[in-house]
C-alpha cells in the first residue's frame, strides 16, 4: 500500500495523474490499471495489463463519455490526430477500387500492423472498426449465393441483402462502406445469438469525439 501511495504522490507533482493498484473491468475481463493520461478534456488515454495473464504487457485503451474501448492506437498517435485532424496521423491510409457485381467500390481504411481499420466520419466524431481480416476479401466474400451453406441459410441471406444494398448505395463511398458494416454486424450478431459458434463477434468498434476540428483525409 505505501508503495502505491508513493507512486501516486509522485506522479501527482510529475504533472501525470497516474492510478495504480486499481482495478478495472472491461467487456467482462479484469484489468489493473498502469497509468492513465488525460488527452483532452473529451478523451483519457489508459495502459491496462490483463490480471488472467501470467506475463501481461500493457494495452491501449481510451476512455470517451466514461465508456472503455481497447484500441491499436497510441497516445502520441491519438494525441497528434486530436491536434492535427489528419486521419494518417493514426496510420498508413489506405485507398483501394474494388468491384463488387460490377459496380466499382472506393474502399478506403487505415493499416496498421496486420490491423485494418474502417473509419467514418459523423458530425463530431470519427468511428473506428478493427478487423483482424482482409477487408477488400470482407467486402467481396459471398457475392455469390452459390457458396451458401445450407445450414447458415438466414445468415447467408442476410448477407447477400447487406451486399445489394452496397451496390445500390448512392451516398458517399465512406457513408455506404460504413453502413454495409453495420448491416453485416446485425448478421453476424444474429448468428452468433443463436448459438452457432463458428463465427466471431463483431469487429472491435469506437469512437474519437473531433469537436471543432477539420478532418483531413490524405
Amino acid at each position: 500500500m505505501k508503495k502505491c501511495v508513493l507512486l501516486l504522490f509522485v506522479s501527482f507533482f510529475a504533472g501525470q495523474i497516474s492510478s495504480y493498484c486499481q482495478d478495472m473491468i472491461v467487456e467482462g475481463k479484469s484489468y489493473a490499471i498502469s497509468s492513465t493520461r488525460q488527452i483532452n478534456s473529451d478523451v483519457e488515454y489508459l495502459l491496462l495489463k490483463e490480471k488472467s495473464v501470467r506475463v501481461a504487457k500493457n494495452e491501449s485503451f481510451i476512455r470517451v463519455n466514461k465508456v472503455v474501448s481497447k484500441t491499436t492506437f497510441g497516445e502520441a498517435e491519438i494525441k497528434k490526430f486530436l491536434t492535427n485532424g489528419n486521419i494518417s496521423s493514426l496510420g498508413k491510409l489506405v485507398e483501394k477500387e474494388i468491384s463488387i457485381r460490377g459496380r466499382k467500390i472506393n474502399l478506403q481504411y487505415i493499416q496498421k500492423g496486420t490491423l485494418q481499420i474502417l473509419f467514418h466520419i459523423e458530425n463530431d466524431k470519427v468511428k473506428f472498426k478493427e478487423f483482424n481480416i482482409d477487408l477488400e476479401d470482407h467486402f467481396k466474400e459471398s457475392t455469390s449465393k452459390k457458396k451458401a451453406d445450407p445450414a447458415n441459410e438466414a445468415y447467408a441471406s442476410c448477407r447477400y441483402g447487406c451486399i445489394d444494398d452496397l451496390v445500390a448505395c448512392s451516398v458517399d463511398h465512406a457513408a455506404c462502406n460504413w453502413l454495409y458494416e453495420e448491416c453485416m454486424q446485425v448478421c453476424e450478431d444474429a448468428l452468433f445469438n443463436s448459438g452457432h459458434s463458428g463465427k466471431p463477434r463483431s469487429p472491435k468498434s469506437y469512437f474519437l469525439p473531433i469537436k471543432n476540428l477539420t478532418i483531413l483525409v490524405k
